[in-house]
């Protein structure tokens, strides 16, 4: 063999090689592994939008918008040309406003998969108690221990220990170095001992009760669905992923990982766009990097005093 072609036929492979390697890493993710529709969805027209979507599909949402159709699972958007799939993965930037906007009643299987509240630990962060206090709560050590313990807050128990809160509520545990919040979800094996040694009369809400559920969303719409004429002015908070407008508005706006989140009134929303329209959320459904920006950047988290 001549040494060119040698030469040749060493860096052709050493290229495969390369090329195979990125092809790896960037493998791309399917539905169901690449499964197909079975047969082609029988698709309903979503009143006042230019979207269809399957009314009887079970466990996933499936939506076809003009040449496209987009599925989402448990949180996570897939896109196909066709209803026959495959159905590839993308990320929520890369599915239309016009999708994204439509009527929360026809938002199936659009949140990502929680642990149940009953019964499974849960993950650090991955939950925030809808529990706020817009005073500081009073606290009474209890005896022979460091824990100090707040008597008279209904509905969850509320300790502090070493400068840091840990409220437990229906079972879950949460943590925040705030008495102002927000509180995030913990491990219990995380949990300090010495709070996890306090006297039984100090434990109300340690367990789930049957009774104990999240409340649903409520589909109310903030300023009763009104939207943003021109794009708010947005900055990145420093040391964060989260973007807030600089402007001297009466409401609080962060963008963060595709979606837009309004709080008013201590009220929170989301939008999929600065369009709007935000609806209604709980708390535990705001991420927590928006949670835990900084005291500086948060004006209208507590509740507005009536007039």
């Amino acid at each position: 063999m001549k040494r060119h072609s040698f030469v040749s036929l060493v860096l052709a492979v050493a290229l495969a090689g390369t090329m195979a390697g990125h092809a790896a890493a960037a493998a791309p993710r399917y539905w169901n592994s690449g499964q197909t529709l079975a047969a082609e969805p029988k698709m309903n027209f979503i009143p006042n939008t230019d979207v269809y979507y399957v009314r009887n599909a079970p466990d996933f949402g499936l939506y076809r918008y003009a040449d496209h159709w987009y599925l989402v699972d448990a949180g996570e958007w897939y896109r196909a040309s066709s209803w026959r799939g495959p159905f590839l993965h993308v990320d929520v930037e890369g599915v239309p406003d016009e999708v994204m906007t439509i009527p929360e009643s026809y938002q199936r299987h659009w949140a990502a998969v929680r642990p149940e509240d009953e019964g499974r630990e849960v993950s650090d962060g991955a939950l925030a108690s809808d529990r706020t206090f817009t005073e500081k709560p009073k606290m009474s050590h209890i005896t022979h221990n460091d824990v100090a313990y707040a008597r008279r807050v209904l509905d969850v128990d509320l300790y502090r220990y070493h400068g840091r809160w840990y409220l437990v509520e229906g079972g879950v545990w949460y943590t925040s170095d705030s008495w102002r919040g927000p509180f995030l979800s913990m491990r219990a094996r995380k949990v300090p001992r010495s709070v996890l040694n306090v006297p039984d009369e100090y434990r109300r809400h340690w367990t789930a009760s049957a009774s104990y559920r999240r409340r649903p969303m409520d589909a109310r719409f903030w300023a009763s669905g009104t939207t943003f004429e021109v794009q708010p002015q947005m900055a990145l908070i420093p040391n964060t992923s989260v973007s807030y407008i600089r402007d001297d508005s009466d409401y609080d706006l962060y963008r963060c990982g595709g979606y837009w989140y309004l709080v008013d009134g201590g009220n929170w929303y989301r939008s999929a766009t600065w369009r709007g329209p935000f609806s209604s959320i709980e708390m535990h459904d705001v991420p927590s990097d928006v949670l835990t920006v900084p005291y500086e950047y948060r004006r209208y988290w507590t509740k507005r005093e009536p007039d």
